[in-house]
């Protein structure tokens, strides 16, 4: 419908009709709440338009739609600023709800393809996700996926664990010994506990090191700075006594928050004394037990492109701790000797060698608490001091495992040594056992020239009838000698080490550290009876044949030097046999036959000198 007004000259056109009005008020409604909303933020609660012709509406508002008579809001699309349709059902949005701008991290929400829809998007906003570190299919807020590592809405719990790569524990005793744990001090847990027998440390070292290291993907429009690594570090240090917790300190690293994670090596160190962290001494069997943790976390920083501000959210950390132990053992190993059940030797070594390799057996060492860890051989050369043999050099020193039982060294030079087993269980306590032996292949008892073997009952110095029926009686003072053993006085009685007990020292054998009783370094001379005497009487009687010899006690070189004596009683010098000669050995082995009258006694003095 057209509506005129007529005037007396002419008709005038005032317009078209929409639903009973004219421009400008056709078309147009005024909505008393609205969803349309431009992007300059005005909310548009007028739908606008004109009548260009009866009951046609042109030139509606966006956000509305021209229906007949009137220009009508488009249908609602939930969370779309700005719908865009052609009637009721045809709505689109053209515009979702905080899109600053049309680009990815942008927006709040993003239209579907269709755009029939407004699909929340990873962004800045609390009821949506900033999902970082990780990744924003098509911008879905739905389609977040965190990093590997990092869970929760905003992917801001992390869940692996920092890396402890290093940690110790030293103690060091005033006298600069130390002990250390764990057993692999670049290793965690489970580890086998370290014993120490430092019961009064003058410190207490710890340290370790840890890191934490997170590959983000590209970061949302949004995120304007991450940072994650090692937020915080803790030592905390324990006795227990008892199996019971009697003292605890800890310690704080610093050095690193959330604020300021440490992206690179973190270290936690420190070096107090030992009675500043426990109670000391410590008494056997205490533990030391020590943990290490150290925590992850960080934070990041998300601009909201609505209100242009910044915030900074920060991330839960997951933790790591390594807890070791160090047990307190303040007794030294042992030996068997002694029980029922010992059947082992502490340490066997050979008296005297003519070979230059010395074989060493030992067996039945126990320790109750840490274990025997180790044996270490030493074997030394002695010389004389004065009255005594003591140390001159070490000449050589092997370890060797706890299951080892025998050992061998072959020599370079002749002389007297000492072997020494030291027993180590895995505290550092140690008990010794030590063997004296002597090695000489080459050295010999000799005669001195200007010394005698005299029969001094005899008629006379030269001659070689006694005549009388008293004992025979010989003497041969200085007149043999082993010139090596004498000069190097190898057979004195050997020093006594600091730290070695006397029932683990030498006391079995022959060259045992009490010396050998000796004249000239010639030990023992065997005859019917043995005596380092340098003399000897034997009765003797008419018509029987005496002999004897002298030998030394060992096995080496010998000296014979032979008496030859006749002896007549009760006939006359016309009556005996001419003298012969007697071989010596038919004399050792009686193979001599003698007269009643007369008798021959033939002295064979075999000496040996220790070797």
């Amino acid at each position: 419908m057209w509506l005129f007004e007529l005037g007396p000259l002419h008709k005038k056109q005032l317009g078209s009709i929409c639903d009973g009005d004219i421009n400008p008020a056709a078309c147009t409604i005024k909505y008393r709440t609205s969803h349309i909303i431009y992007s300059n933020g005005k909310t548009q609660y007028v739908s606008g338009g004109s009548c260009s012709s009866p009951g046609k509406c042109v030139s509606c508002n966006a956000g509305f739609y021209a229906s007949p008579e009137r220009c009508r809001m488009c249908t609602a699309i939930s969370n779309c600023d700005l719908e865009e349709c052609t009637s009721s059902t045809n709505q689109a949005c053209s515009r979702c709800d905080g899109v600053v701008s049309e680009q990815a991290g942008h927006r709040a929400y993003v239209a579907s393809s269709n755009k029939k829809s407004c699909i929340k998007a990873c962004s800045w906003r609390s009821d949506s996700t900033w999902c970082y570190p990780g990744t924003c299919r098509s911008e879905y807020a739905s389609n977040c996926a965190c990093t590997s590592g990092f869970t929760g809405k905003n992917c801001q719990t992390i869940t692996t664990k920092p890396t402890i790569h290093y940690n110790i524990l030293r103690l060091t005793a005033s006298n600069g010994d130390t002990a250390e744990a764990p057993p692999n001090i670049n290793s965690g847990p489970s580890q086998s506990t370290k014993w120490s027998n430092i019961n009064s440390p003058s410190r207490m070292y710890y340290k370790f090191t840890s890191d934490y290291k997170a590959t983000p993907p590209t970061a949302h429009a949004f995120i304007e700075g991450f940072k994650v690594g090692i937020v915080s570090g803790t030592t905390t240090i324990k006795l227990k006594r008892g199996g019971r917790v009697t003292s605890t300190k800890t310690f704080n690293c610093g050095g690193a928050s959330r604020t300021s994670p440490d992206t690179n090596l973190y270290t936690c160190e420190g070096n107090p004394t030992g009675s500043s962290v426990l109670p000391l001494p410590f008494q056997h069997k205490d533990a030391i037990e020590f943990s290490y943790a150290t925590s992850n976390g960080g934070n990041v920083k998300v601009r909201n492109k609505e209100s242009n501000t910044l915030a900074t959210h920060y991330y839960s950390g997951a933790t790591q701790t390594h807890t070791f132990t160090m047990t307190i053992d303040l007794v030294d190993p042992y030996h068997c000797t002694g029980s029922t059940a010992c059947v082992g030797s502490m340490l066997t070594a050979p008296n005297i060698i003519k070979t230059s390799t010395a074989s060493f057996r030992w067996s039945g060492w126990a320790d109750a608490d840490a274990g025997v860890d180790h044996f270490v051989r030493e074997v030394y050369e002695l010389h004389a001091v004065g009255a005594e043999l003591r140390v001159k050099r070490q000449v050589d020193t092997k370890t060797l495992t706890s299951s080892t039982t025998s050992n061998s060294y072959t020599l370079t030079s002749a002389g007297v040594y000492s072997v020494v087993l030291s027993a180590y269980d895995k505290a550092g306590n140690h008990r010794s056992a030590r063997r004296i032996f002597m090695y000489d292949g080459t050295s010999a008892v000799t005669v001195q020239a200007n010394k005698q073997l005299r029969v001094t009952t005899a008629s006379s110095a030269t001659s070689e009838w006694q005549t009388t029926s008293s004992a025979v009686t010989v003497d041969w003072t200085n007149r043999f000698i082993n010139t090596v053993h004498h000069n190097n006085k190898w057979l004195q009685r050997v020093a006594s080490v600091a730290g070695l007990g006397s029932d683990y020292d030498d006391n079995e054998g022959d060259r045992r550290v009490s010396a050998i009783s000796n004249v000239q370094e010639v030990s023992a001379v065997k005859s019917l009876e043995d005596s380092t005497n340098a003399s000897l009487a034997l009765a003797v009687h008419d018509g029987a044949s005496t002999q004897f010899q002298r030998l030394s006690r060992k096995d080496s070189n010998t000296e014979v030097d032979p008496v030859i004596l006749q002896h007549s009683t009760d006939c006359a010098d016309t009556d005996l046999p001419t003298w012969t000669f007697i071989n010596l050995r038919e004399a050792l082995t009686g193979g001599v036959s003698m007269s009643r009258c007369s008798m021959i006694a033939d002295f064979s003095l075999i000496i040996r000198s220790p070797s």
